[in-house]
């Protein structure tokens, strides 16, 4: 089996594309498959200028963390040259479209637009793989990649539903720490593949709502280190 672990820098680089680049460069030295960023525009996204995390509203930092055309084009091909697959989630057509533009490998559906059929049938007429975020395996989206992912910030151990987890094709995972990464991957069979992304830091201590949720350098090393030993696990 192949495990494939997406470092999920979101928007943890705040804008600073100085960051977003030291993100990749070691997100790459820690052994992960893929770095990843968000897209979208902050006041379409979040019309009441709310986005509340532990009773702070992070609005005016996730203002910082909308980029342009020209900021994803650069990101994109600096994981090229790093030698990482670069990965988006986009929350709109034009950003979609962006990603086509820059010959994205494959697309990612966040738990936030996974409703949104108008937008998830976009996605798939681009014909190209497509890892669709879910709290359960929907059977009417059989043919894409599903990530079991449970939205909430930070993601209990007691609110995985392993049941559910089972069926898809990968976890989007909110907890706190590798455990529970560890844990699916370890238990995980019959599959040829299985995805694991978790969100990603250069220090958890830095500005951004997403950063309880994030793993640091040493703890992807660590969950990268487990995920090449389970794959010479015969299961």
């Amino acid at each position: 089996m192949k495990y494939t672990i997406i470092a999920e820098c979101g928007i943890n680089h705040l804008g600073n594309m100085d960051y977003a680049r030291k993100s990749i460069e070691v997100a790459k030295e820690c052994g992960a498959d893929i770095w990843k960023t968000q897209l979208y525009h902050p006041e379409s996204l979040f019309p009441n200028h709310e986005v509340i995390v532990n009773g702070h509203n992070y609005y005016n930092e996730v203002v910082k963390t909308e980029l342009s055309f020209d900021q994803v084009s650069m990101l994109k091909k600096y994981c090229d040259k790093v030698g990482i697959e670069f990965l988006a989630s986009a929350f709109d057509t034009t950003r979609l479209h962006w990603l086509e533009m820059l010959h994205v490998k494959r697309h990612k559906i966040a738990t936030r637009m996974n409703t949104n059929k108008e937008y998830v049938n976009k996605v798939i007429l681009t014909g190209k793989e497509v890892l669709f975020s879910t709290t359960k395996r929907l059977y009417e989206y059989s043919d894409l990649t599903q990530l079991y992912c449970v939205p909430k910030y930070p993601t209990m151990i007691s609110d995985i539903a392993l049941s559910e987890l089972y069926q898809c094709q990968g976890f989007s995972d909110h907890t706190i720490g590798i455990e529970a990464s560890v844990f699916v991957m370890a238990n995980v069979y019959e599959k040829d593949e299985f995805i694991i992304e978790k969100h990603f830091t250069l220090n958890r201590s830095d500005v951004g709502c997403d950063q309880i949720i994030s793993i640091e350098p040493q703890e992807l090393k660590q969950l990268v280190k487990f995920a090449r030993a389970f794959e010479e696990i015969d299961k």
